[in-house]
């Protein structure tokens, strides 16, 4: 049976190939540098409200780490989600036993989140 939380990180609109394993995954950035893609807690236990990006040298271990919230990089405002309701909650977030909070619709598109953990990802290139 495969992780929920495994499910959710694989359907986001990434254009890297990423291998997940659990809420967390790998991408390969050059010979020495992989990028890992978490998941992240930010205070509460299973409430994720982003991912946090590290990037690993194989001879140095961690030289950078970054936080990526979805609210800063999703459009919170009624077009920008599937139902198009006012909003319940000002952010988005997920929470690990049933994706996307259930006052939030998953919004219309992530692929504003995922240029931006790109993005930092190819700083590194």
């Amino acid at each position: 049976m495969t992780d929920p939380k495994q499910t959710f990180c694989e359907s986001l609109e990434w254009s890297r190939e990423i291998v997940w394993t659990g809420r967390t995954g790998m991408t390969r950035i050059d010979e020495d540098r992989l990028a890992k893609i978490e998941l992240a807690t930010y205070g509460t236990h299973d409430h994720y409200p982003g991912v946090r990006v590290t990037i690993l040298n194989k001879r140095e271990g961690a030289i950078d780490q970054t936080f990526f919230s979805f609210n800063e990089h999703l459009d919170t405002s009624p077009g920008g989600r599937t139902d198009g309701r006012e909003l319940k909650r000002v952010h988005f977030e997920v929470i690990g036993y049933c994706g996307w909070h259930f006052h939030i619709a998953k919004p219309k598109t992530t692929r504003p989140f995922c240029e931006a953990v790109e993005r930092h990802i190819e700083m590194f290139v």
